[in-house]
């Protein structure tokens, strides 16, 4: 039941999250991009992609997918990446390296990306800060074990030694109004 709800994008509207996220005054915006979530149940009625990019748009949040956005007044470059799910649905995902193409490598950029799989290939290409989130940290054990695994960062901060590269995954999972980390 519960991860039939966090499938679909009914219970955001329904339950309020999008009044909630509207309450949010971020000085610079609020930016998100899809996940694996996001694509889960894509043939359920009302959750087809433009039906979620519509209710995270009613929530004052600006949706990236695959896009680049330069702040002038910040002096920094954002990348929002499409899931790596959607090589899986056949739907296109661009390359990293077409990505920065649009980038001004003096800035600083960071780049959104939902699953941390590589992070040798944002070091080694100039990015200098990379979010994710995905792993949940591993939730329960022993599934933590194979996260840990899996990824070079599972959660928490990465800073890469040989590169100006931080990667943060975020391990938090919100239900309403409780929070676990």
């Amino acid at each position: 039941m519960i991860l039939s709800i966090l499938l679909r994008i009914d219970p955001f509207i329904l339950l309020g999250f999008n009044k909630q996220f509207q309450q949010l005054k971020a000085k610079y915006g609020t930016y998100i991009i899809f996940g694996n979530h996001e694509y889960a149940s894509i043939d359920k009625p009302n959750n087809s992609l433009e039906n979620i990019a519509t209710a995270y748009k009613s929530a004052n949040m600006h949706l990236l997918k695959d896009d680049v956005l330069y702040d002038d007044k910040l002096g920094i470059t954002l990348i929002g990446r499409n899931d790596y799910i959607t090589e899986k649905l056949k739907t296109a995902r661009a390359s990293l390296d077409d990505l920065l193409l649009f980038t001004d490598p003096d800035a600083p950029i960071i780049l959104l990306d939902h699953q941390p799989q590589d992070l040798n290939e944002p070091a080694e290409k100039g990015v200098d800060l990379m979010i994710s989130g995905h792993t949940h940290g591993g939730q329960i054990f022993p599934v933590n074990l194979v996260v840990d695994y899996l990824y070079k960062n599972p959660h928490g901060i990465y800073v890469d030694p040989n590169h100006k590269f931080t990667s943060i995954v975020s391990s938090a999972m919100v239900f309403g109004d409780r929070r676990f980390d």
